[in-house]
Parts: C-alpha cells; structure tokens; sequence
C-alpha cells in the first residue's frame, strides 16, 4: 500500500467515525424526553400514587421522608437533564476533533486548538458519567427512602 492509499483508508474511518459520532448526537437529543418523562413518571407513582392509596390519614404522619423522597427524584431528574446536555457537547467537541483530523490530513489548515477541545471533550465526558451516576444514586436512594417512609406508615 502506498502512503497516499494509508492516508485515503485513515481519512476514510475517521470519516465514518464523524459519522458514527454524529448518530449519537441525534440519539442522545431524541432520548432527552423519554429520560425526563421516564424519571418523572417514576417519582410521581412511587411518591404520590403509591402513597396516597396507603396512608388513610396524612395529617398523622411525619412527610419528612417523603420529602427526602420527593428531593431525590427532583435531584435525579436535574441531573439526568444536566447529563444529557454534558453529553451532547462531549459527542461535539469529539467530532469537531475528528472533523478537524480529517481536514488536516487532506493538507488543509486546521481550524480549531484540537488541544483545548479535546480538553472540553475530556471534561464534558467525564462530567456526563458523574452526573449519570449520581443521578441513579439518587433514584435508587429515593425509592429506598419510599420504602422505608412506606413501612414505617403502614
């Protein structure tokens, strides 16, 4: 294979990389409703729904852990939003890289500081797995302290 025929074939994956990469761009955008009305849906059935049907009289009982419950889901639901946007930016700042990779090895002149943003990239990446883990912490701590504010009251 001659340099030109490497060069072509590299250029060619990263193109189909762009590719790739926009398709999980276009996901992560769809996705974003379904995740808000699946965690919204979820809180409001295990808090309220459920509830309401179990506890006859709620002026005899401690809401604390309710609202303990009900902040959960609400900081879930923030910081499931705030992932899907830490999200959508890390899939851009990767593709403005490969885009500008592509440029570049065509002999063009490069037109971003692939430096700076692939820092952006490494920053919105890792912000996306800590909010997505956080926010099933506090799903998951939610429904636990459902739990207990259900069996305390029942």
């Amino acid at each position: 294979m001659t340099k030109k025929e490497i060069d072509e074939k590299y250029i060619d994956q990263l193109q189909r990389y762009v590719e790739t990469t926009q398709k999980a761009i276009d996901y992560s955008i769809e996705r974003f409703d379904i995740l808000i009305i699946s965690l919204s849906t979820s809180g409001l059935i295990l808090s309220i729904g459920f509830v309401k049907d179990i506890i006859k009289d709620f002026n005899k009982v401690n809401p604390n852990l309710l609202k303990i419950t009900w902040l959960l889901f609400a900081c879930a639901l923030i910081m499931n939003l705030v992932s899907q946007v830490t999200g959508y930016y890390a899939h851009k700042f990767d593709l403005d890289v490969t885009k500008d990779t592509i440029r570049t090895e065509k002999g063009k002149a490069s037109k971003i500081n692939v430096k700076r943003t692939e820092c952006y990239h490494k920053i919105c990446n890792l912000s996306t797995i800590f909010l997505n883990g956080g926010s099933l912490m506090c799903l998951i701590a939610g429904i636990i302290t459902l739990i207990i504010f259900i069996s305390k009251h029942v």
